[in-house]
């Protein structure tokens, strides 16, 4: 399950009482998701909350205190991250935890887990989270003041999953009158580059061309233009490919070159585009680097954009790009 389907689980009359286990599953340990999460599902729950080095304890000693309850009291167990065990010791970790049913409720991550128990709840979660989900999570664990001023925050259509959490987590001490001097002096630094390029890029493809010029200026000038050329030249490749082999059914291997792609773009966009017009675009691109080394200006980056904007690629050579560049 996704986490608003979770979320909305947990509301559920009598979950807190029945529930058993509840696994956290993605590519790699979402330290600031499983803090947000665990933390609600501590409020939602009323359960005192153990966390346990899991790495520091025998199997029989961790064993024993699970299987434990003093006078009836049921705990929610937090046992971190499993994929930190060698592989021996999570294996059978693992088939301990798919077998468990109580007294109490454990809280957990690990790539392994897969369980069918109705007690226990594993949740899927993604390198990216769309924004409609965003605000579907939000609804159901913010107050309606927080919710709007999320809606005040969000200029992308995705957000890397834990700079979504940290999002989540400001938003939880904000107020309306703080978002313009937040979003000015302190968005940009604290969603990581990585975000920050790939909130770029899905702005670009989706050809938002507003919203991708103020996104552009926020963080422009924190790469120099040698690293736009490259990075804007790996994307167009990358997208160029993932569109020939799409349309060739070689679906396979178009997911292994669809990596740093944005998940719209991937999901319906790439249909929009024709080979030929990324590949004059990367073309171009080609010659704004040979430019750039030899001393011309990094304005032609914004050249560039206002051409891909304007669909210029699909109607004109490459070669009267370049003469517009060099003149």
């Amino acid at each position: 399950m996704n986490i608003s389907t979770f979320l909305k689980a947990v509301h559920e009359p009598n979950w807190a009482s029945r529930f058993a286990v509840v696994c956290l599953k993605s590519k790699h340990y979402p330290l600031l998701a499983s803090s947000f999460l665990l933390n609600k599902l501590k409020i939602i729950s009323g359960l005192q909350t153990i966390s346990l080095d899991v790495g520091q304890l025998e199997d029989g000693e961790l064993k024993a205190q699970l299987a434990v309850s003093f006078l009836g009291q049921r705990m929610l167990y937090c046992l971190g991250d499993l994929s930190l065990l060698d592989a021996k010791r999570h294996k059978a970790l693992i088939a301990f935890l798919q077998s468990y049913r109580g007294p109490h409720a454990l809280y957990f991550y690990s790539d392994q887990f897969d369980s069918k128990n109705e007690q226990h709840s594993t949740i899927d979660l993604l390198e990216t989270i769309v924004c409609d989900e965003l605000k579907i999570i939000a609804a159901q664990v913010l107050d309606a003041q927080q919710v709007a001023v999320l809606d005040l925050l969000l200029t992308a259509q995705s957000y890397q999953l834990e700079n979504a959490f940290l999002l989540l987590s400001y938003v939880e001490i904000m107020s309306k009158p703080m978002v313009t001097e937040f979003k000015k002096s302190w968005f940009h630094k604290l969603i990581s580059p990585e975000s920050s390029l790939f909130t770029l890029s899905s702005l670009f493809f989706a050809r938002q061309e507003k919203q991708f010029f103020l996104q552009w200026h926020i963080i422009k000038d924190d790469y120099p233009p040698a690293f736009w050329t490259t990075f804007w030249s790996e994307q167009l490749f990358r997208a160029s490919s993932f569109i020939a082999l799409m349309r060739a059914g070689q679906t396979a291997q178009a997911k292994k070159i669809a990596f740093r792609l944005p998940f719209t773009f991937l999901k319906k966009e790439w249909q929009q585009y024709k080979q030929t017009q990324l590949a004059c675009a990367h073309d171009f691109l080609y010659r704004i680097d040979c430019s750039l080394k030899n001393g011309g200006e990094p304005f032609s980056l914004e050249l560039f954009y206002l051409k891909f904007f304007l669909d210029e690629f699909k109607l004109a050579p490459v070669m009267s790009h370049a003469k517009n560049l060099m003149h």
